[in-house]
């Protein structure tokens, strides 16, 4: 069963998936390269040695996506759990990595309700981390029409605190744009 981006286990699910391709590429550049041989008496000035050197273009790129999310962190199971408790009817994604050209940080879990974005990060980064990366989840969200108060935790109980108040006000906030919201922040992400 696939897992989707966002979900729970996506980072682990996503390495062995990578993993696999990237063999694959690399095993079909290389029985196309040895079909070849075996076709024209052991010459390599074929066009099946053409076609196996194109296909190491994607093999390439295979490999620099397996290095990314190998660089990931997993979100630990007992925090996952711990999370669920307390977002009980909210939409939450799980396992984000955020990518810039300055600064990468991993967001174990977002909660998206209503205008509110609320994150958290067992990464421990600084203040001016979170700062910036806050600021870049909202100017991304801005751009796809929608205002939202961006907030970053490095602090369980200070997340899942928040959570609890989100969930007891969530008719309040809830509103039919948090998937759309939701489907930013996981355009956004590694």
């Amino acid at each position: 069963m696939k897992i989707g981006k966002g979900s729970y286990g996506y980072i682990s699910e996503q390495k062995r998936v990578r993993i696999i391709r990237t063999i694959l590429i690399f095993a079909a550049c290389l029985a196309i390269f040895i079909i070849g041989l075996l076709l024209n008496g052991g010459s390599r000035s074929n066009i099946w040695s053409v076609i196996a050197a194109f296909m190491v273009v994607p093999g390439g790129m295979s490999v620099i996506s397996v290095i990314m999310i190998f660089r990931v962190p997993k979100m630990p199971a007992a925090e996952y759990k711990e999370i669920r408790k307390h977002t009980e009817g909210l939409r939450v994604l799980y396992e984000l990595y955020f990518t810039t050209y300055e600064k990468n940080m991993f967001i174990d879990a977002s909660i998206v309700c209503g205008e509110y974005i609320m994150c958290y990060t067992s990464t421990k980064p600084t203040a001016q981390d979170i700062s910036f990366m806050e600021k870049n989840i909202r100017k991304h969200v801005l751009s796809g029409g929608y205002k939202v108060t961006v907030k970053i935790f490095d602090s369980l109980d200070k997340f899942t605190e928040r959570a609890d108040q989100l969930a007891e006000k969530q008719d309040e906030y809830r509103m039919e744009r948090d998937g759309e919201v939701a489907g930013i922040l996981m355009a956004i992400t590694l």
